[in-house]
């Protein structure tokens, strides 16, 4: 009898409970993001791009965007291509408001100017989910001071 109860209980530890199991999450996540550069040559650029999970707590980001930059008092086209890495403090969604901080690299283009590399620091913090989309505001370092106001794809139980 007891070797019965024994026997069953190992052919259904396997098994996982349906609680157990966490959400699937999609292997890319778009984002949409508006920038601000503010240097001697100030910029506004919008654009997004696609969010890799590199781990729990790593994401990298591949970003593109296009705008405008004053210079002279005119405006003229900028764009920009850069490469994050983010480190996130909550990846589980614990808190409200989720911490992050980061680095990459950014490539930007000026008018009548070549392409010039930059080094990117970040620190963001992310809020709570919004109808499947989750805001972000985010200050840096790379080229001159940035801010940008960032939506980003919801994950299922993970930011």
């Amino acid at each position: 009898m007891a070797c019965a109860a024994v026997a069953a209980l190992a052919a259904g530890a396997p098994r996982r409970l349906r609680a157990q199991e966490r959400p699937p999450t999609p292997p890319v996540q778009p984002e949409f993001r508006a920038d601000l550069l503010v240097r001697d040559r100030p910029a506004v650029d919008v654009g997004g791009g696609l969010i890799v999970r590199a781990g729990y707590y790593a994401r990298i980001a591949f970003l593109a965007g296009a705008g405008a930059e004053w210079r002279d008092q005119r405006a003229g086209g900028s764009a920009h291509v850069d490469v994050v890495s983010r480190f996130l403090l909550d990846p589980f969604r614990e808190v409200r408001w989720g911490l992050y901080g980061g680095g990459g690299a950014s490539l930007r283009w000026s008018p009548g100017a070549r392409a010039q590399p930059y080094l990117l620091l970040v620190a963001g913090v992310e809020g709570p989910e919004r109808g499947g989309w989750r805001p972000a505001f985010e200050a840096g370092l790379g080229g001159g001071v940035r801010v940008a106001m960032v939506l980003r794809r919801a994950r299922p139980g993970a930011r």
